[in-house]
């Protein structure tokens, strides 16, 4: 069982897996933004793959753009832009917005535009 938040100001956490989507739902109730950062914890990627969210795959935009070039730069924020539009407006309802990191490191600021901002 987990022990109640009193405020927001708790935050950030360290939790374990156990608790992560009573955390999530904990963190919506005080109208806070969720960033979940794991590393080399298949359970969580697993578990964001079953929700449904809007995945956006780093190692992809990094592999398309940048190594294979079969994708402009234009064209992979054109991309992100409309994931963005996906997770905001899906039938009248928001989705979780993922951002799967893999074993990248990717500039997202080479990306990031009006369509897709730096705060997203």
């Amino acid at each position: 069982s987990r022990t109640p938040l009193k405020s927001r100001s708790e935050y950030p956490l360290t939790i374990p897996f156990a608790d992560l989507a009573m955390r999530i739902e904990e963190a919506k109730e005080f109208g806070c933004m969720v960033l979940v950062l794991a590393s080399h914890c298949s359970v969580v990627e697993t578990y964001f793959e079953y929700q449904m969210g809007v995945a956006i795959d780093s190692k992809q935009i990094i592999g398309e753009a940048l190594i294979h070039k079969t994708k402009s730069k234009e064209e992979v924020q054109n991309e992100l832009r409309a994931s963005l539009m996906e997770a905001l407006d899906s039938k009248g309802f928001c989705k979780p917005l993922y951002l799967r990191m893999s074993n990248t490191a990717c500039d997202w600021h080479g990306f990031c535009w009006e369509g897709f901002p730096e705060e997203v």
